[in-house]
């Protein structure tokens, strides 16, 4: 059974309830110094409720075209987010975010809207809620979302510790927000729109179109850190950003380190589509093959991961150390520009064998 016929098989809404979120108008200042704290934007107070629910995602499951993968849950999903026992991943069908335990089991729906962006804090999860108008904060355990921004188009979330960094679209330029507990403050402002944000304790590293830009969280001294022809995609370990960009004829993965400098191509012919940084290897998708293959992150021969159709339309990918999560979608049918099924897929990650000292 395809992907796209066992997702409208067992396709149907969850239970939820949605209040009316309120009216909160933030009043931002916009300045293009980030050394220079704007007043701080007034807190949302704004709550959302919903039925937390199990999914009834129960067999025929589409059947994968490598043994040892597996489906998390059948989702049409922009964002994907793990811990240490836990899948986070929205549904733009059901229009919610879902919690699925990693050993298996039913997905639990524990808030709504359907996540955009993903990022984890101590014992919460954020997520920019599609359209991509609304940041809301809950317990990873559930409970009523709070909605912590809204009336704005964001793009990107991140968080480490007690701070949730948000992009937000002004126009045709952007702006990154540091929330911590009730009080927002504008950090800085880019001269085109922010598309991806990583961070660590350390920095913040916002991507736009041209250039990687980095926040010092301590000082919140910006400097860009690369500049490029057509920047897509964001990744961070702790000596290097990693991107892709279009070099020559085609797109490419890039290394930069931290501090700034050139960047280097580690990979070429990359599909412009996830990417992830785990144990010193860089995993990226094919550009013209359903592919994942892995590089050392400092460059060299690069290895098949797996190939197989589920790789041909990636949504979402995040690589830990308990495997590899990608988010599916089906192809359209003839005629129709949606897409009309998809999953998330579990799979193993096999460490690359090490050359002997």
């Amino acid at each position: 059974m395809s992907m796209a016929g066992a997702y409208a098989a067992v396709r149907r809404s969850v239970a939820i309830t949605g209040a009316i979120m309120g009216a909160i108008v933030f009043a931002i200042v916009l300045t293009s110094c980030a050394r220079r704290a704007p007043p701080d934007i007034a807190p949302s107070t704004t709550t959302l409720t919903y039925a937390r629910a199990t999914r009834a995602d129960v067999p025929p499951k589409p059947e994968l075209a490598v043994t040892g993968w597996r489906v998390v849950s059948l989702a049409v999903t922009r964002a994907l987010a793990t811990d240490e026992d836990h899948v986070y991943f929205g549904d733009e069908t059901t229009r919610a975010l879902y919690d699925a335990p990693k050993v298996g089991g039913p997905p639990v729906a524990i808030g709504v809207p359907a996540p955009r962006d993903i990022a984890l804090g101590p014992g919460s999860i954020v997520w920019i809620g599609a359209p991509g108008n609304v940041v809301v904060r809950a317990a990873r355990t559930g409970g009523p979302g709070e909605v912590i921004r809204d009336r704005g188009d964001f793009t990107a979330i991140a968080a480490e510790g007690a701070d949730v960094y948000v992009a937000e679209l002004t126009g045709k330029a952007g702006t990154l927000t540091r929330i911590t507990g009730p009080t927002a403050t504008q950090v800085a402002v880019f001269d085109s729109p922010p598309r991806a944000i990583v961070m660590d304790a350390t920095d913040v590293f916002v991507q736009t179109s041209r250039t990687i830009v980095r926040v010092t969280r301590a000082t919140g001294d910006v400097a860009v850190v690369l500049a490029g022809a057509a920047l897509s995609r964001l990744a961070l370990d702790a000596e290097a950003v990693y991107t892709t960009d279009v070099r020559g004829p085609s797109r490419a993965l890039v290394r930069v380190p931290r501090a700034g400098g050139y960047g280097a191509v580690i990979e070429r012919a990359v599909r412009d589509a996830p990417i992830a940084v785990l144990g010193g290897e860089a995993f990226y998708l094919k550009d013209d093959l359903p592919m994942l293959r892995r590089v050392s992150a400092r460059g060299g021969a690069s290895t098949i991961v797996a190939s197989a159709p589920e790789l041909e339309r990636v949504s979402a990918m995040v690589i830990d150390e308990s495997g590899i999560f990608v988010g599916s979608e089906s192809a359209p049918q003839p005629g129709r520009g949606d897409v009309v099924g998809g999953a998330v897929i579990a799979m193993p990650v096999v460490p690359l064998p090490r050359a002997p000292p």
